[in-house]
């Protein structure tokens, strides 16, 4: 068996998955590029402890040495991927990020482009997805699922080869780095006001 995803936790299989940390920095990277300076993480609780809080860490990190203003995440109580439009509206009137990055799936984002469309244009935040290609979202990253995949299938072969069969005893992971895509991000305003 070898999983293609981090959040099966037992028994422990090999694995290959995408590099959820690096590709977290990836996009704060180019977000700040373009001129974003308060880069927020919205998911569900339950999503940030599956994918063993790489995301929020890799957030966690921009927010202390990656030059750009701290803002802390929305870690909602939700279960899965989804982010409960209330709790969403109520953070980004707290926190007031220029942009956002999520786990966006394509059935939330009626929901959540209602609450975006009840802020003034000028304090609407920009929307990055970890899972390009979405439309809801603005940019974000591919994760690469058809190399996952490939390596997936390769490691699953040399295991057969091999006659490895059951629970490992010293399981890996694979980690495959994502590629942004800067979508119709563009660029920030310098007369965006956070006001």
């Amino acid at each position: 068996t070898v999983s293609v995803t981090s959040t099966i936790s037992a028994p422990p299989f090999h694995r290959v998955i995408p590099h959820h940390f690096d590709n977290m920095l990836l996009a704060c990277q180019q977000l700040k590029l373009a001129g974003f300076r308060r880069i927020g993480l919205a998911m569900a609780r339950d999503w940030d402890r599956r994918v063993n809080h790489r995301w929020s860490g890799g957030l966690a990190w921009q927010n202390q040495f990656g030059g750009t203003e701290p803002v802390t995440p929305l870690l909602d109580e939700g279960h899965g991927l989804s982010v409960a439009p209330d709790s969403f509206a109520r953070w980004l009137a707290q926190e007031r990020p220029d942009a956002v990055v999520m786990q966006l799936l394509t059935r939330d984002s009626e929901a959540l482009d209602q609450v975006l469309r009840r802020l003034p244009a000028a304090r609407r935040p920009k929307i990055v997805t970890v899972n390009w290609p979405n439309p809801g979202a603005d940019g974000g990253i591919d994760q690469r699922a058809e190399r996952i995949g490939v390596a997936a299938i390769a490691l699953l072969a040399a295991l057969l080869n091999r006659g490895e069969r059951g629970v490992p005893e010293l399981p890996n992971s694979t980690l495959i780095d994502g590629q942004w895509i800067p979508g119709k991000l563009g660029r920030r305003s310098p007369r965006q006001k956070r006001s």
